[in-house]
C-alpha cells in the first residue's frame, strides 16, 4: 500500500459514486416538554402499508403521552393523502416535503419532536400493542439512555415470523454492546440533541454504533417482541446489489470517522470489533461490484484499520483470517476472511 495507490483508489470510487461532504453533527437542542415519547414515521410510496403502521402507534395500550410525527417524503402515490387523514388529531404532526431519502425524512421528523423519548417506526412495519408501555416503563424505571426490545421479522407470504432476541430480559449493559438497528429501540431525546442522520447516504443506521451507542452508557434490553419488521424485497438491502450506490457502505465509515474525531470519540476494543464487523458488511454489500471497486475499498480500508490493528486484536476467532489479510496487505486473504466471518454469522455462530 502506498500513497499513489490510495489516491487512485479514491479517484476510482469517486468516479462511480462521489463522496459528498456531510456531517452527522448538528447544532440543535430537541424540545422535550409536552409528550413522553415521539414516534417518527418516515413515509415514501407506502400506501399499501402506512395505515397499519400509523394505527399501530395511535392505538398503543398505554397511559404515556405519545406524539406521532408523519413525514411524507415526496411520495408519488397516495401516501400523502392517507397521512392527511390523521392531520386533525391533536397529537399528530403531518409534514410534506420534497424527497430527501430516509435520512432526510428522519431528520425532518426530529425537528418536530417535543418529548422526552424518541422512537423510529418505518412505514412498512408496525408496533405490537404494548410496545411503548414496555419500553417506556423500562426506560424510566432504570434511567436507561436506550431500551431495546425484540424484532419479529415477517413477510407478506404469511410465513411464521422469526424473532431477533437481544439478551436476557431485564439485562443492563454497555450501550455499545448492541444490535445496530435504529428501530425497536426507545432513546432519550438528548441522544439526538446534536446528531442527525447522514443525508444522501444509504445505510444510515450505521451511525448507531459509533455516534450514539459510543457516547451513551446505559442500554436496557427486553427479551420480548415489540416491533414487527417487514422483510421488504424492494428495500435497499434487497435491491441494491451491484449498484454503485453500495459504495456508500465505505464512504459512510469515513464520514463517521471524521465526526468521531470532532466529538472526541476514541477507538477502544469494542469499537475495533465493531469496525471489523463493518468491514465484512461492506464487503458483502459491494460483493456484486467489479474487482476494481472491491480492491479500491480494500486499500482505503487498510489506511485506517491497519494502524488500529497494530495496537488492538480481535477476541473473535472468526476475525483471525481477516486480520491476517490486514497484516499482509493481501486482498485475497482479506476477502477469504470476510467470507469466513459472514458465513459463520449466517450459520448462527459466535
Amino acid at each position: 500500500m502506498n500513497q499513489e495507490q490510495l489516491e487512485i483508489s479514491r479517484m476510482y470510487l469517486n468516479h462511480l459514486n462521489p463522496k459528498t461532504n456531510t456531517s452527522c453533527i448538528i447544532d440543535r437542542i430537541i424540545k422535550k416538554d409536552n409528550y413522553d415519547v415521539s414516534v417518527i414515521i418516515p413515509c415514501y410510496n407506502s400506501e399499501k402499508y402506512v395505515r397499519k403502521a400509523v394505527n399501530s402507534a395511535l392505538n398503543q395500550v398505554t397511559d404515556y403521552r405519545i406524539q406521532i410525527i408523519l413525514i411524507d417524503d415526496g411520495s408519488l402515490d397516495s401516501t400523502g393523502t392517507i397521512l392527511d387523514e390523521y392531520g386533525n388529531l391533536e397529537n399528530v404532526v403531518v409534514v410534506h416535503q420534497e424527497n430527501k431519502g430516509h435520512s432526510g425524512a428522519r431528520n425532518t421528523g426530529l425537528l418536530y419532536v417535543d418529548a422526552r423519548y424518541i422512537f423510529f417506526l418505518d412505514s412498512d412495519d408496525f408496533l405490537l400493542p404494548d410496545c411503548i408501555e414496555r419500553l417506556m416503563k423500562a426506560a424510566l424505571d432504570n434511567d436507561a439512555d436506550i431500551v431495546e426490545g425484540c424484532l419479529q421479522r415477517f413477510a407478506d407470504d404469511n410465513s411464521i415470523p422469526s424473532m431477533d432476541g437481544y439478551s436476557r430480559d431485564g439485562q443492563s449493559k454497555e450501550a455499545k454492546d448492541h444490535n445496530g438497528f435504529m428501530c425497536g429501540k426507545i432513546y432519550k431525546a438528548e441522544v439526538f440533541d446534536n446528531i442527525a442522520f447522514p443525508e444522501g447516504y444509504w445505510y444510515e443506521d450505521g451511525i448507531y454504533g459509533y455516534l450514539i451507542a459510543s457516547r451513551f452508557t446505559t442500554l436496557y434490553s427486553l427479551d420480548y417482541p415489540v416491533y414487527m419488521y417487514r422483510m421488504n424485497n424492494s428495500g435497499v438491502s434487497a435491491s441494491s446489489k451491484g449498484k454503485p450506490k453500495t459504495i456508500d457502505a465505505y464512504w459512510l465509515r469515513e464520514v463517521i470517522f471524521d465526526d468521531m474525531e470532532k466529538l472526541g470519540i476514541g477507538i477502544d476494543q469494542a469499537l475495533y470489533e465493531e469496525l471489523l464487523d463493518e468491514i465484512v458488511l461492506t464487503f458483502v454489500r459491494t460483493y456484486e461490484m467489479d474487482i476494481n471497486v472491491k480492491t479500491a475499498i480494500f486499500y482505503l480500508t487498510l489506511s485506517w484499520i491497519k494502524p488500529l490493528h497494530e495496537r488492538l486484536r480481535s477476541g473473535n476467532k472468526f476475525h483471525s483470517v481477516l486480520e491476517k489479510g490486514i497484516e499482509l496487505e493481501n486482498y485475497q486473504t482479506y476477502s477469504d476472511g470476510c467470507a469466513i466471518f459472514w458465513n459463520n454469522k449466517i450459520a448462527g455462530g459466535k
